[in-house]
């Protein structure tokens, strides 16, 4: 944003701004070593749509769509989510972590993608690598939803006392209001019991 701001100033008319911003952004992109590009009309109106169709549960669709714009653009994190997405969402698991890992390849620092691919993992009994995969996110305190399901993993891995540890921390940091917050004072109430017999 400073960039922009400092191109700006230099800018003497608004036709050098649009010219400095494009300039701007292609450099951007080929300092970034990105391969993307300006991303045209009728990508974003395929995406659009694919989008929609996924609203309207139309899947199979919205996956032919989609793997199409992967052809064209195999690192655009918003098509490799969207595919992911669809395939967990009717029970193709493996298909839907192997797009999760796919954003992280280009985006490591992808924390829905990473909470995603816990999400697959713990529900296809992988626990562990669940935990291993939101071990990053659990830096930050305020990532009260992968505090949670982390507690969950412990659970599902017969470690109590470390899933006792990440729900208080999500309890702390979840809002009141949040449909699980009641769930994690009843876990957590339930350990606590456990831990005083």
């Amino acid at each position: 944003m400073e960039k922009l701001v400092v191109a700006y100033k230099l800018c003497s008319s608004y036709t050098l701004l649009i010219s400095d911003i494009k300039s701007f952004v292609y450099t951007l992109i080929r300092s970034n070593g990105m391969l993307g590009v300006i991303v045209d009309t009728e990508y974003k109106g395929q995406l659009a749509l694919a989008t929609n169709l996924a609203k309207d549960r139309q899947f199979d669709q919205a996956i032919v769509i989609l793997k199409s714009l992967v052809s064209e653009n195999s690192k655009d994190e918003i098509v490799l989510g969207l595919l992911a997405s669809i395939y967990f969402q009717i029970g193709m698991e493996e298909h839907a972590k192997d797009f999760y890992l796919k954003i992280l390849t280009v985006n490591p620092e992808n924390a829905l993608a990473a909470f995603q691919l816990g999400l697959a993992q713990l529900s296809t009994g992988q626990a562990q690598e669940a935990v291993d995969t939101w071990a990053p996110l659990l830096k930050n305190e305020q990532e009260f939803m992968a505090h949670f399901h982390t507690g969950l993993a412990f659970l599902e891995l017969e470690r109590p006392v470390e899933a006792l540890n990440v729900l208080q921390i999500a309890r702390l940091n979840m809002p009141k209001s949040h449909p699980l917050f009641e769930k994690a004072d009843e876990i957590i109430a339930s350990l606590e019991n456990d831990n005083d017999e």
